[in-house]
């Protein structure tokens, strides 16, 4: 039976999909390859731009901003998958969409204020538009 490269199996991880550097080294610990291998294939990965955590903190923040997500939802979500925040919080406007939206029409200020609460928007940023 032919043993499986850790290169190997990490190229047939990134090929199904994009995935963060603490994902792929979280699958590879997970079939048993060896720390220090691991992370030498991390590094070329890294350098040969298959892995790339800007990029895709960058895509998953204008994503979840897409969705209506506030900051600090975005933030929760990036730490789980191990990204750092680049910083690109369009909170304003964000709030300005949803608010146009018909199904937010319908709902009472404290029912808006709540919901966007729960969408990860801060208060004083939630407060602004609803006066």
């Amino acid at each position: 039976m032919k043993q499986k490269t850790v290169k190997g199996a990490a190229f047939q991880l990134l090929a199904m999909k994009s995935r963060t550097t603490q994902e792929l080294r979280k699958k590879l610990t997970l079939k048993g390859f060896d720390p220090q291998e691991i992370e030498e294939v991390l590094f070329y990965c890294q350098k040969a731009g298959y892995l790339n955590d800007d990029q895709m903190a960058k895509r998953k923040v204008e994503q979840l901003e897409a969705k209506g997500y506030g900051p600090r939802y975005i933030q929760m979500k990036l730490k789980g998958w191990g990204l750092k925040n680049p910083g690109l919080s369009k909170e304003q406007d964000t709030i300005r969409t949803l608010l146009k939206k018909p199904q937010w029409q319908r709902k009472t200020p404290q029912q808006k204020a709540a919901a966007l609460a729960r969408r990860g928007f801060s208060t004083d940023a939630i407060m602004e538009h609803l006066r």
